[in-house]
């Protein structure tokens, strides 16, 4: 047999998969779509390390999230609707 643990304490699963414990125990516990299987060993829980590896594998993305519009891209879509000051008296003529 290898040197991989075959069952891991929800803080070694946690390390492993580089995330907090209260995560292990939010999925485990049905707050998350994609829960990640778990044994319970004599009133402890116990994660197969091949189970953590399917998770990983399952929930890869290969595409990173869209980078979120910045404040300039969100001014200049917004163009439009009520005239600014500036704009008002330039339409008076107060202004040049």
């Amino acid at each position: 047999m290898n040197n991989e643990k075959l069952l891991l304490t929800a803080a070694q699963a946690a390390e492993l998969l580089g995330v907090k414990r209260g995560f292990m125990y939010r999925n485990r516990h049905g707050r998350h779509t994609k829960t990640i299987p778990f044994l319970m060993v004599g009133g402890a829980v116990r994660y197969r390390s091949e189970d953590l590896k399917t998770y990983v594998t399952e929930n890869l993305q290969t595409t990173p999230n869209p980078a979120p519009p910045s404040l300039k891209q969100m001014v200049e879509k917004s163009k439009g609707g009520r005239p600014t000051k500036k704009e008002s008296l330039q339409k008076k003529g107060l202004l040049p």
